[in-house]
């Protein structure tokens, strides 16, 4: 994704959060986002990477309760700078060598893309890597199903094979049946299943990708390897190959399209249809990461991205059918889409293909969800694999024309001050001095030492630093 898209989505995020109710994945919530092609003078900047650390915990509505900072003196002028927040933690470093930092957030409670927002804002990166996790459920809330006995398998060398890799019974809650899903979207993605049922070839842009579907082979005892080429627009494409003809009868056994894609009837298997919301959550997963991974944001009332993929005319009503089915298991997953449009037609060797897009919402909530599903084919390993992807709401996010950074800047150069300091070195009113004061009391950011001492006399004020 563009970051001026990225800029604009969080912008947008924002702006309907203070018209909105917030909303989190209300249980535990990983962020880990990288920020590259960022001015390195910034990157060394402590007292900038301490108010952006302090307005990220305001604005994401979290509590702070220890900060600390660091600068590293050998190797390189790199700051880790970072908060135990009241749900968890808040860190980033900076490798200002490279014009880059990192940004860990967990939490529990608040807003992730809002505290992003203030790095995002304050760094202005060109390009950015996001993952977000939904919160991780327990095995025993899946319900075990049988999908593939041996007495369903007719070639007694592929129930040979399944056996040695004690693989059948294919049950529901064994972690094989996660890796299958898992790469059984990437075929359906930008995998390609030979139709001589020897060859599986998945391309990414991003290596780390299909090391993590290398992994899962690897669990399957199943030989690979990673090659890269250039592509058409001279970006470097990397591709995971394996030749083992056993593993591709399994998958095609499974419904996997075997051959072009674009010149046959596409079908959801029947037997995943009926899985647990979060079991189609991997398969969604890979197939999102490899259709979908900078979702483009598209100017609308509401604002959409579309979700795109081609075929030829002969099979489109097929395609729409197999479309329709991706919709209805996304909204298991409580994301919105607003029906499927004809994106483009065109010509290729002669055939007229026809692209099509389910358009999604981009909300806020869709935003995290999207980002959160294509996530999950990033991790590895998967031993608690039911995942959760409804949202809670929460309190309104504070109005937008604040004046919190004003005084904490103020607090970074003065400590034990009165509010009325604070007011005549702000610019603030009495009121509105107190006011915010106050906010950034409840967020733990600010002290207000006459209650720690419990004296007479006025307020003092300092960070929580």
């Amino acid at each position: 994704m563009n970051v001026k898209h990225l800029a604009a989505r969080l912008e947008g995020c924002k702006r309907d959060l203070i018209n909105d109710e917030r909303l989190s994945f209300g249980s535990h919530l990983t962020l880990w986002a990288s920020l590259q092609g960022c001015d390195s003078s910034k990157l060394q900047d402590e007292e900038l990477l301490t108010l952006t650390l302090l307005s990220s915990v305001f604005e994401g509505h979290m509590k702070l309760y220890k900060f600390f900072i660091h600068k590293f003196g050998k190797g390189g002028a790199g700051i880790t700078v970072g908060g135990i927040i009241g749900s968890s933690h808040i860190i980033t470093s900076t490798y200002p060598e490279l014009g880059s930092l990192t940004i860990n957030i967990s939490s529990c409670k608040g807003n992730v893309l809002n505290s992003l927002y203030m790095f995002i804002q304050t760094f202005k990166p060109r390009k950015y890597e996001l993952t977000v996790l939904p919160p991780f459920l327990t095995i025993a809330s899946i319900n075990s199903k049988t999908i593939l006995r041996e007495e369903d398998i007719a070639d007694p060398k592929l129930v040979r094979w399944c056996k040695e890799r004690k693989i059948l019974p294919l049950l529901t809650t064994s972690e094989k049946f996660l890796s299958l899903l898992n790469i059984l979207g990437f075929i359906f993605g930008d995998g390609h299943l030979k139709k001589n049922l020897n060859t599986i070839q998945i391309y990414q842009k991003d290596r780390n990708v299909l090391e993590t579907i290398g992994r899962r082979l690897t669990d399957l005892n199943i030989k690979f390897r990673i090659t890269s080429r250039e592509s058409q627009s001279d970006h470097e494409v990397f591709e995971l190959m394996t030749c083992d003809s056993n593993f591709c009868k399994l998958l095609c056994l499974l419904g996997a399209p075997n051959g072009s894609k674009t010149q046959q009837k596409l079908e959801i298997p029947n037997w995943l249809k009926s899985l647990d919301p979060s079991l189609k959550a991997m398969f969604l997963s890979s197939l999102f990461l490899s259709e979908f991974y900078k979702p483009k944001i598209y100017a609308g009332k509401p604002a959409y991205c579309k979700f795109e993929m081609v075929t030829s005319v002969p099979y489109q009503q097929a395609f729409i059918s197999f479309l329709n089915d991706i919709r209805s298991m996304t909204k298991e997953l409580y994301m919105k889409s607003n029906g499927i449009s004809l994106a483009e037609t065109y010509e290729s060797k002669g055939k007229k293909m026809i692209k099509y897009a389910i358009n999604f919402s981009a909300t806020k909530d869709n935003f995290l969800r999207i980002q959160g599903l294509i996530s999950l084919s990033k991790i590895y390993p998967l031993s608690l694999f039911n995942f959760d992807f409804k949202l809670n709401k929460q309190k309104p996010l504070h109005q937008r024309n604040s004046r919190y950074q004003d005084i904490i800047k103020y607090l970074m150069k003065h400590k034990n001050v009165s509010t009325a300091n604070i007011t005549s070195g702000v610019g603030l009113s009495k009121q509105n001095t107190s006011k915010w004061l106050k906010r950034l009391e409840e967020r733990g950011i600010v002290i207000n030492n006459h209650e720690a001492h419990k004296r007479r006399g006025p307020n003092k004020w300092e960070l929580n630093i």
